[in-house]
């Protein structure tokens, strides 16, 4: 199995969004990402841990005039097991630590 493809298709993605017209020129888009991973990674340092996390976004968009507009994008990734499993692995190894 190839690990370099895997981290980069083994995912699935669920999304929940909402787009408010707050006046004619504003914009507010909300939007709730739920991340998967469809199969266990596999591999000496993986776990078992298939949630990769949440990522709630909101986007506030305003247009000046037809050719200038304007957004401001927060986003926040909260990390699942998948993730949090990798992040304590890479910790200990930077102290030294051994698995």
């Amino acid at each position: 199995m190839d690990i370099t493809k895997a981290k980069f298709t083994n995912y699935n993605l669920q999304r929940a969004s909402l787009n408010l017209l707050l006046s004619k020129n504003k914009t507010l888009s909300l939007s709730y990402n739920y991340i998967r991973a469809n199969e266990p990674p596999v591999g000496l340092l993986l776990e078992t841990g298939k949630e990769k996390g949440d990522i709630p976004t909101l986007i506030l968009m305003r247009k000046f005039t037809p050719d200038i507009s304007s957004h401001l994008w927060f986003g926040y990734f909260v990390p699942g097991e998948y993730i949090q499993e990798h992040i304590i692995i890479l910790s200990s190894l930077d102290r030294g630590g051994c698995i």
